[in-house]
């Protein structure tokens, strides 16, 4: 892995400040973005008004329930449950009802066919779809003929760029990533969702009882953090969970004495926990914790239960795919183009491990009908790489994690197209180099007063240790001896998974 140094040619560590540091990651003004002041505001263009036209209508005038479609991913599930709560508290009289995915649960939107089904066998009404929809143009279409009125809340960019529903009084799109009026182009679905409701006289003051739900959405959507509003965001309001009802009190069960801090939800907290029952959970336990969100079931000792148990089934049954043999090679080259035997929902968590064990893309797959489908983790922007090749059918996501759909006729073509390509080394950022015969904890601790938004494409900071010298004896083992720590400097080193 190539070592990407900030400061190369620095002997003078300890003089490196956050602003310098923060600098040299690409933020333009350090010293506004540390002022952590960039709140979101509301917004006012037409689009936006007619959806709240169409939202209020239905809040008021319309005898029949609102419906929300829950999402496949942490920032999905946010952003409903944000809706949900908003709604209920200023309409408590509205009756509101969700679908969760099931039998697909990493579908996006309406290309699960189980919803799409259950939505045309209900009496049309009002479908807020958050997270998701933007590309669902097909799906939109039959849903508005046969008498559905739709508000798409996303912050994926959709394949046109101008979607079904860019003009139509039946429906709105309200997308961070065609709509001008959106300057924040690095939004989390939940945060689109929260502009919504903030754009609303009716609901402004409701809507920020639930913004630590929009912090949250940010970093489990690996959203950067390098944009001011969200920063701003993580920083003042991922702690501020008091007003948030059973999500804020789950958080705490999960976190115990850990203080609420981005590394703290994304590893062992409620993050992938949440992601794991996503994606194997049953339908009634992503009910349980769904219903937990909009304050509909309150048993949180029985919801943190069926977390945990959903985080030790995908362990085994992720484990039970790899050991088993079930992946195949197809392609190791640039990239590693791998199918799994049978239908998963575990690609993206099986293929994020692969990627960490080989440090390139990995597109992790299985043949569909006629068509082969799956998940791309990178370490590297790949989606933008893959978009622009005609032989996929779509790819949808982020650059780094995504969903992906080719022809099975096309396999040859693709694998063609990924031998051709030009991709960049992996790399580590890191300040600079550290001496360890000077070594100490002011360069450490300069940087720990920012614990609170150290996340996704602004790291904690690493520094690169050259020459260490300790003895055999210096070192322990610890648990079941996966798991080694040394000391130096009066600093703990940690590493885990060690192989035998």
């Amino acid at each position: 892995m190539k070592i990407n140094r900030l400061f190369p040619n620095t002997t003078d560590i300890e003089n490196i400040e956050v602003v310098d540091y923060l600098k040299a990651l690409g933020v333009q003004d350090p010293i506004e973005f540390l002022r952590f002041d960039t709140f979101p505001k509301p917004l006012n263009y037409d689009k936006m008004n007619k959806a709240i036209e169409l939202y209020t209508k239905h809040c008021t005038e319309v005898d029949r329930p609102i419906y929300w479609l829950g999402g496949c991913d942490v920032d999905g599930l946010m952003s409903s449950g944000i809706g949900m709560n908003i709604t209920h508290r200023v309409y408590p009289n509205k009756e509101q009802r969700y679908l969760l995915h099931d039998k697909n649960p990493k579908a996006h939107g309406l290309a699960d066919k189980q919803i799409m089904e259950q939505l045309k066998n209900l009496e049309p009404s009002l479908l807020m779809i958050p997270d998701a929809g933007s590309s669902d143009e097909e799906q939109l279409k039959e849903l508005i003929d046969l008498g559905w009125c739709i508000i798409v809340l996303d912050h994926h960019l959709p394949e046109k760029t101008k979607p079904y529903l860019n003009d139509n009084s039946c429906g709105y799109i309200i997308n961070s990533m065609i709509d001008d009026a959106i300057s924040n182009k690095n939004a989390s679905g939940a945060l689109v969702t929260f502009y919504f409701f903030i754009s609303m006289e009716e609901t402004i003051e409701v809507a920020c009882d639930y913004v630590s739900m929009v912090a949250t959405s940010i970093i489990s959507d690996s959203m950067s953090m390098l944009n001011n509003e969200n920063a701003t965001i993580v920083w003042n309001w991922l702690s501020e969970i008091d007003k948030s009802g059973n999500f804020g009190t789950l958080m705490q069960m999960i976190l115990k004495d850990k203080p609420i801090i981005p590394v703290n939800l994304s590893f062992g907290g409620i993050i992938p926990k949440m992601n794991a029952t996503v994606r194997v959970g049953t339908l009634e336990e992503k009910t349980a914790v769904f219903n937990s969100l909009i304050g509909a079931y309150n048993n949180l000792n029985d919801v943190l239960k069926i977390l945990n148990r959903c985080v030790s089934r995908q362990k085994k049954e992720a484990e039970r795919i790899i050991n088993d043999g079930l992946i195949k090679t197809v392609y190791d080259n640039k990239c590693l183009l791998a199918k799994v035997d049978e239908d998963t929902p575990l690609t993206g968590f099986i293929a994020n491990k692969l990627m960490s064990k080989y440090n390139k893309p990995i597109l992790l797959l299985h043949d569909n009908n006629d068509e082969v489908l799956g998940s791309v983790r990178s370490p590297v922007d790949f989606n933008s790489v893959l978009s622009q090749c005609k032989y996929f059918n779509w790819n949808r996501g982020h650059e780094g994690a995504f969903g992906t759909c080719y022809n099975k006729s096309e396999e040859n073509n693709v694998i063609n197209y990924l031998d051709g390509l030009t991709i960049g080394e992996p790399q580590i950022t890191v300040v600079a180099d550290l001496n360890t015969n000077f070594f100490n904890t002011k360069v450490i601790d300069t940087f720990k007063e920012l614990d609170k938004i150290w996340a996704n494409d602004l790291p904690k900071p690493k520094f690169c240790l050259n020459n260490i010298r300790i003895k055999k004896e210096d070192i322990y083992e610890v648990g079941n001896g996966t798991t080694i720590k040394f000391y130096l400097g009066g600093i703990c080193f940690i590493k885990f998974f060690c192989s035998n």
